[in-house]
């Protein structure tokens, strides 16, 4: 799998990367566990492993209205909307202009958010912890106000990516 890049300047909040609470600019909102980010680099590129992703139930209990609404970042939205049984329905579309073309991705998948998070592999039908090697693997939490997304680069062209902080509509 390809590796998922640092979210870019802002810096600020508190992000979950690989089950470890980072605050890059606030040390005062870093996990209370001094050893959870021991030996973490985050300037290094690392795959999106399933396997290695662990739920932190402490961090961020959101409402599903919480999640609804159409969030915008550089290149792309996600759009997220009550589904059917108290599934989410995601929608999202990204862009990456080339020197000669614009490479796209697309996200869909019906979810339920579990423990603050919602994940899911292609379209929420393959459980995350499931997906084989090349599908697409989304990550999702709200940071405060914000939408914090991570994906494994696999949902969409070269170099396209959701990956990153996105504001509501």
């Amino acid at each position: 799998m390809k590796g998922i890049g640092r979210l870019g300047p802002i810096a600020a909040l508190p992000m979950l990367v690989l089950g470890c609470i980072a605050s890059f600019a606030l040390p005062a909102l870093a996990d209370s566990d001094p050893n959870a980010c021991r030996g973490v680099d985050f300037n290094v590129k690392r795959p999106l492993v399933a396997s290695r992703i662990s739920v932190r139930p402490h961090v961020n209990f959101v409402k599903a209205t919480d999640w609804i609404g159409t969030w915008s970042h550089p290149g792309g939205t996600i759009s997220i909307k009550r589904g059917d049984g108290g599934k989410l329905s995601i929608e999202g579309e990204h862009t990456y202009p080339a020197a000669q073309n614009v490479h796209t991705g697309v996200l869909g998948a019906t979810v339920v958010p579990t423990q603050g998070t919602i994940a899911f592999a292609e379209d929420g039908g393959v459980p995350f912890d499931q997906a084989e090697e090349g599908q697409c693997l989304v990550r999702m939490q709200r940071v405060g106000r914000w939408l914090l997304v991570e994906d494994n680069m696999q949902c969409g062209g070269s170099m396209v990516t959701f990956t990153g902080l996105y504001r509501r509509d």
